[in-house]
C-alpha cells in the first residue's frame, strides 16, 4: 500500500489531479456543445479518461494528506519501562525493558495499555501513560 502512496512525487500527483479535473471538464463540456459527432465522441472520451485519472489519483491525494492509515509513533517518557506479553500487571509476563527517548510505533490500544514495536521488530505491551505520542 506505502509503494502506491510515494509511486508518484507529491507535486506530480497534485498536477495530474488539477489536469484530470481540467480534462474531465473540458471533455464533459465539448460533449455537451459539440456540433457533430465527432467532437462529442472526442468530448466523451476526454471526460471519461478524465474521470478515471481524477478518481485514481485524487484518491491518492487525499489519502496522503490525512495520513490515513499509518501507524502512530511514540517515545518513551519515564526512565524504564516494562514490556510486558499482554496488557496487564502481572510480573510473570514482562519480556524486556526500555529505556527513555525509545521511539515506538503503536499498533494497538486496550484500555490504558498499548501495544508497541519497536525498532528491531520486538513487540510488546506498555501502558500508554508512560510514552507520549509523537
Amino acid at each position: 500500500w506505502s509503494w502506491w502512496l510515494h509511486l508518484i512525487p507529491y507535486t506530480a500527483l497534485v498536477l495530474f489531479v488539477g489536469g484530470s479535473w481540467l480534462l474531465l471538464a473540458g471533455g464533459s463540456i465539448t460533449r455537451i456543445l459539440g456540433r457533430s459527432d465527432g467532437s462529442s465522441r472526442w468530448g466523451t472520451r476526454a471526460a471519461s479518461v478524465g474521470a478515471v485519472v481524477l478518481v485514481l489519483a485524487g484518491a491518492n491525494l487525499v489519502v496522503r494528506e490525512l495520513g490515513l492509515g499509518q501507524a502512530d509513533r511514540g517515545v518513551i517518557l519515564l526512565e524504564a519501562v516494562q514490556v510486558r506479553s499482554a496488557p496487564s500487571e502481572d510480573e510473570d509476563l514482562t519480556l524486556f525493558e526500555i529505556h527513555e527517548g525509545t521511539r515506538v510505533r503503536i499498533d494497538q490500544r486496550a484500555g490504558l495499555w498499548a501495544e508497541i514495536v519497536l525498532e528491531d521488530g520486538k513487540v510488546g505491551w506498555v501502558p500508554v501513560e508512560a510514552m507520549e505520542v509523537i
